[in-house]
């Protein structure tokens, strides 16, 4: 389906007003003083790489999650044009952040990095998960190179490729608890979290759960009928038929 121009526009107007908030969000939960401490520039940086990031993870998830309305505007090789451009976006804010918060709360303790880095996987609540979420996306970055991709099996790769969303779904917990723009801030939590669930529904929706209603057949296994010769196996046919083109346009492109 060929992309639509005018919704191409307004989409990208829609994404980068939530990138303004999401930065716009950053800058209002430092203070001068938290600044000019020690370590504090630092950890400035690493809040707000963690925000962009996290914001460009989420679109680039659902661009890849058949969404209709998504896929009618942009066309299917348009998302996967513009997942191409956008993946390296949040993997590389996500490193950076995981750096600029160690070492500034590094600065701010006057400790080794890596002393640090013990401290805040084993001390701080859910940053063990996060770290974990952060390891399985520089897996998928890693073997999203083409160099590394090619050497793999389509399907280990499109299989190790869905672990994004599980990294997403656990690191989500260590956002909201420790993040400055939310700790003490209640509306900005809230409006955090529900984007992050209707992304996890939409996701669920159309991602997982469409396809399996889409190619599942219209009756039950029939026990009433067995050995009779009265089954219709027309709806069967056709989700076996549905199931066919849906592989065909779920398989990734090189």
């Amino acid at each position: 389906m060929p992309p639509r121009p005018a919704l191409v526009k307004a989409a990208l107007v829609v994404v980068g007003v939530g990138l303004g908030a999401t930065t716009a969000l950053t800058l209002t939960a430092e203070t001068a003083s938290q600044l000019a401490a020690p370590g504090g520039r630092a950890t400035f940086a690493g809040n707000l790489t963690g925000m962009v990031g996290t914001y460009l993870a989420l679109v680039m998830v659902l661009l890849v999650s058949r969404i209709p309305f998504v896929e009618r505007v942009l066309g299917q090789d348009g998302l996967l044009r513009w997942h191409r451009r956008l993946a390296p976006w949040p993997i590389s804010m996500l490193i950076a952040h995981a750096v600029f918060i160690t070492v500034g709360y590094a600065q701010a303790a006057r400790s080794g990095i890596w002393h640090q880095v013990g401290v805040l996987t084993t001390q701080y609540p859910d940053m063990l998960t996060a770290t974990a979420g952060l390891g399985v996306m520089c897996v998928i970055g890693t073997i999203s190179i083409r160099a590394v991709r090619r050497r793999l099996r389509r399907e280990t790769w499109w299989l190790v490729h869905l672990f994004m969303y599980l990294a997403l779904a656990i690191s989500f917990a260590h956002v909201i608890v420790l993040g400055p723009s939310f700790v003490g801030h209640p509306l900005t939590r809230a409006v955090w979290s529900a984007a992050w669930l209707a992304t996890a529904g939409l996701v669920l929706c159309y991602r997982f759960g469409l396809p399996i209603v889409r190619t599942s057949v219209a009756h039950g296994t029939a026990y009433d009928i067995a050995g009779q010769g009265l089954a219709d196996s027309r709806s069967l046919v056709a989700a076996v038929h549905v199931a066919g083109r849906l592989a065909r346009t779920s398989k990734p492109k090189e």
